[in-house]
């Protein structure tokens, strides 16, 4: 993840208006649509009183409030493989607050479900908004509101993602992750759980700019993973928290840190266990 758009603000680009659609009026075809419908769709959106939960989202940018290029985040941190954001029962209905507070507008984008819009600033929203949808455009120092009921999917390790729509916001971490659970599908099975602790070499190695590190654990455990430079400075922590037993993989990425090709160790606890390993960083 890196800091942001480079020159953002004084590309002679951003800001201006471009066309991107043209119409050529030509004559009538043999099956011209000529009428509109009387009616269209109509939209039965969930009430606001039926959700079992709120959740707030707020936009902020980690250059400060006020910077316009990045790199921006949601609820304070940026995007990681290793977090489920949201743990959501299936068939919860739920209402996304949606807070921006950024200079620039980001269009939110939902995995699983559509939803519909409550409200702007409190406000209530245009007819031509009222239908489903999965993005929604959030201008600056706006805050939006929708409802949307988790009812089709559930899987208790394949998580759902959102984030913006921007690719340089995604890929800089403006996104998490989520998971819809049904508690009647979960079951007990420990025959895929690691027997021992373990730390894995990291692949690939040597590496730029970035690489995985695997590890297993077979008991619950609170889990650190860092990385560390030859005098021992630590560099970056990748894990810092309670891990079910189980295989992981976790991510190291130079982009969001500044440093030279050598040598670098990184460090596995978790309970009484610790294992060192090394990697190779070749720019």
């Amino acid at each position: 993840m890196g800091g942001g758009l480079p020159d953002y603000s004084n590309n002679k680009l951003n800001g201006a208006d471009f066309n991107i659609l043209r119409i050529d009026v030509i004559a009538p075809t043999a099956n011209a649509v000529t009428s509109v419908p009387s009616s269209l769709i109509i939209n039965n959106p969930f009430s606001a009183s039926s959700a079992n939960v709120t959740r707030v989202l707020t936009f902020t940018s980690n250059g400060g409030m006020m910077s316009a290029v990045g790199p921006f985040v949601i609820n304070g941190t940026p995007f990681s493989m290793d977090k489920i954001n949201y743990n959501i029962p299936l068939n919860n209905t739920e209402i996304w607050e949606l807070r921006n507070q950024t200079l620039i507008a980001h269009p939110f984008h939902i995995h699983d479900v559509q939803f519909y819009l409550l409200d702007r600033n409190g406000n209530h929203v245009p007819s031509n908004e009222r239908g489903r949808k999965d993005v929604v455009l959030v201008e600056p120092m706006e805050t939006v509101r929708f409802i949307t009921k988790f009812e089709d999917f559930s899987n208790a390790t394949l998580p759902y993602m959102y984030h913006c729509h921007l690719l340089t916001h995604e890929d800089d971490g403006m996104m998490g992750q989520f998971l819809v659970t049904n508690p009647t599908d979960i079951k007990e099975d420990n025959s895929s759980l690691p027997n021992s602790f373990s730390l894995e070499q990291n692949y690939p190695n040597p590496f730029n700019p970035s690489t995985i590190i695997s590890y297993q654990i077979p008991i619950g455990s609170h889990v650190t993973l860092k990385v560390f430079d030859v005098l021992g400075k630590e560099v970056a922590t990748l894990v810092d928290e309670f891990k079910p037993a189980g295989s992981y993989n976790s991510q190291f990425s130079i982009s969001n840190y500044q440093l030279s090709s050598e040598v670098y160790f990184y460090q596995l606890k978790a309970g009484q266990f610790v294992s060192t390993k090394k990697l190779l960083l070749l720019k």
